[in-house]
């Protein structure tokens, strides 16, 4: 029979109920729950996230992939946001993925290893106006082009603090 003294039982059990309280599902700092949204002790715990522009307002219809593409790493990990913006976590998502969410006239946005929370909130931006732009001048310079039958084409920009997208049309 294997004896043990009182201070090695103590660093057991601490041990033991240490490794306990790391286990994937108590990590994240949430209670497991079942698909009804209903943790352990049966009280609602729904995790949700909402999509909202860059001042803070909802946005419904966004679409919300998690993890890199349709139905991986689970099935169902496409959600759409409802009128207030909001969607539920589906509880088959517990590690870190990334998290991508479009919606028309905004910035597709992805953020990288995400893990879920009980009420994320992701801002994304609209997409900038393209501001049409015309350049011109003349450029020198040129040294024997190849008369090849194709159009040799230079383009010249010059230096801007611009930060919009320049469209050349």
């Amino acid at each position: 029979m294997y004896r043990m003294s009182f201070f090695a039982a103590l660093a057991l059990i601490i041990s033991l109920l240490t490794a306990a309280g790391c286990s994937p599902t108590h990590r994240s700092g949430h209670l497991p729950t079942d698909r009804a949204g209903l943790s352990e002790n049966n009280s609602a715990e729904v995790a949700t996230l909402i999509v909202t522009d860059s001042n803070g307002t909802p946005l419904a219809g966004a679409t919300v992939l998690i993890g890199p593409r349709e139905n991986v790493p689970f099935p169902g990990n496409t959600l759409t946001t409802d009128a207030s913006g909001m969607a539920v976590l589906p509880v088959e998502w517990v590690d870190g993925q990334p998290l991508t969410v479009e919606a028309p006239g905004y910035v597709r946005t992805t953020w990288m290893s995400q893990v879920p929370t009980p009420a994320m909130i992701l801002p994304i931006r609209t997409v900038p106006k393209n501001q049409q732009v015309e350049l011109t001048g003349k450029t020198t310079g040129y040294k024997n082009l190849q008369k090849d039958g194709w159009a040799d084409v230079g383009v010249v920009f010059p230096p801007s603090a611009a930060t919009n997208s320049l469209l050349c049309k």
